[in-house]
């Protein structure tokens, strides 16, 4: 018996990009608020806000997988590379912006 999927499956589908341009625009949107405060709102963003987003949006990746059923033979394994790095990657570019703020406490 034949397996039914594709042999030349893309690695990244269309859920990959729509996820990594959600992933993006929150943390653009955390960033322009940062930028504009520079002080204790920013660094809540910093320790808290980024971080908790950037879970959340992972935690949510990965709920929709379990929620939506397999009709088209997707890999859970590279659903969760997915999930998992793209908000990753967007932790360590929003602390690189961190570091280059100049934050104050006033």
């Amino acid at each position: 018996m034949e397996d039914p999927r594709p042999k030349d499956r893309p690695f990244f589908s269309g859920y990959s990009f729509v996820f990594t341009g959600v992933v993006a625009l929150s943390n653009i949107a955390l960033m322009a608020v940062a930028w504009q405060d520079r002080s204790w709102t920013a660094f809540g963003i910093a320790m808290l806000f980024a971080p908790a987003t950037n879970l959340g949006l992972t935690l949510a990746s990965l709920f929709v997988y379990t929620a939506l059923p397999n009709r088209h033979g997707r890999s859970f394994s590279r659903h969760a590379i997915v999930s998992v790095s793209v908000p990753a990657v967007a932790l360590v570019c929003d602390f690189l912006q961190f570091s280059v703020m100049s934050m104050h406490g006033c």
